[in-house]
């Protein structure tokens, strides 16, 4: 019987492109355990005017799209980017429930962290603007190194990494590098992101040389989960090396995922253990604070990046409200994740979800 209908929506893209395989059909089967009903849609599925959308729905027969009600219970498994997706959160968040988990933006994150006991593990921040793009790039470039990103992260898509390189500079972004002077890549970086930011925000960030001991790039990931008891348990803390041709170790730019005791124990400088402890505590510190923040629901799993320079000092480079990771799985969440007005059924197809199989 399937008589709950839950709504699963993206911005851009159909959640079915969206989705891995594994993930939808593990929440497929979920729902059919549940006695719920799935229907996932996009932007380019709604119709405020007539309240109504085109979801597609999984039947014998394959996929189907057909019109139908605005489910009382929607989640939103992605970040609004235009004005037009913009518009329809605002009409999906007057319209029905909302169920999903806040991502502060870059920019948000670095405020909060500012103003907490964590502020001196913050990178070097500072929002950009099209006014003044070209002459805030040269004067971050003239300081160093600089990273350039989007504020709502994708996955490592998107940034862009200037160093210092010989008598030059280096520009790389996911493959792609570009070799020149100072004016040049900042002629280029105000090229690459100059028409994005007509809908998007980027920023600045000071680039921390984060290497393992052979010259890698690396960061160091934490992922941890609200207990039911109380209090943030560690899930997994593991290195993150990165490809031969990127500057960051996530999983979907080639990265590879290590164990952290070995990659700890090449240190030179801090005793291993001391610095393991040093980034659990600088995890929970750092969710803490985030779900601290008032007038936003509290999330309830958080996957932590760090990075480490070479005097073995921890660095904040972010804290995902949405970890996307094979390895993150493991117990519920208790009643405090549970959100007002949800059914219990339709809560635990939700959450399931989410713990057992994110992709």
């Amino acid at each position: 019987m399937t008589d709950t209908p839950i709504g699963i929506f993206a911005f851009g893209t159909s959640p079915i492109d969206h989705m891995p395989g594994d993930r939808t059909r593990a929440l497929l089967a979920e729902a059919a355990l549940q006695g719920a009903r799935l229907m996932l849609f996009s932007t380019a599925d709604c119709d405020p005017g007539h309240r109504c959308i085109h979801a597609s729905r999984w039947t014998r027969q394959g996929w189907i799209k057909e019109q139908a009600d605005l489910p009382k219970v929607v989640m939103i498994i992605t970040n609004p980017i235009s004005e037009r997706h913009h518009q329809i959160d605002r009409w999906l968040r007057r319209s029905t429930r909302v169920v999903g988990f806040h991502n502060h933006s870059k920019v948000e994150f670095a405020e909060l962290l500012r103003a907490s006991p964590w502020a001196e593990y913050l990178i070097p921040t500072a929002k950009l603007t099209t006014e003044s793009l070209r002459d805030d790039l040269l004067e971050w470039l003239n300081g160093g190194g600089t990273v350039i990103k989007p504020v709502d992260g994708n996955r490592g898509v998107g940034i862009h990494f200037a160093v210092p390189d010989g008598g030059g500079w280096l520009l790389r972004r996911e493959s792609r590098a570009w070799r020149g002077t100072l004016s040049d890549i900042v002629a280029r970086l105000e090229s690459n992101i100059q028409g994005r930011m007509r809908y998007r925000d980027y920023i600045a960030q000071r680039y921390i040389a984060s290497c393992d001991t052979d010259g890698r790039p690396a960061a160091i990931r934490v992922d941890i989960m609200w207990r039911p008891a109380g209090g943030w348990e560690v899930f997994r803390i593991a290195c993150r090396i990165a490809s031969p041709t990127a500057f960051v170790g996530n999983l979907k730019l080639g990265g590879t995922d290590g164990y952290i005791e070995p990659f700890l124990a090449r240190r030179s400088v801090r005793n291993p253990i001391e610095l393991q402890e040093e980034a659990v505590a600088l995890a929970k510190g750092a969710a803490d604070t985030l779900n601290a923040k008032p007038g936003t629901e509290p999330n309830f799993a958080y996957g932590v990046d760090l990075a480490i320079d070479r005097d073995d000092r921890l660095w904040l480079i972010e804290a995902n409200g949405q970890p996307q990771s094979s390895r993150f799985r493991g117990g519920l969440p208790g009643r405090r994740c549970r959100r007002p007005g949800l059914s219990r059924r339709d809560w635990r197809v939700l959450r399931l979800d989410y713990c057992r199989f994110q992709d």
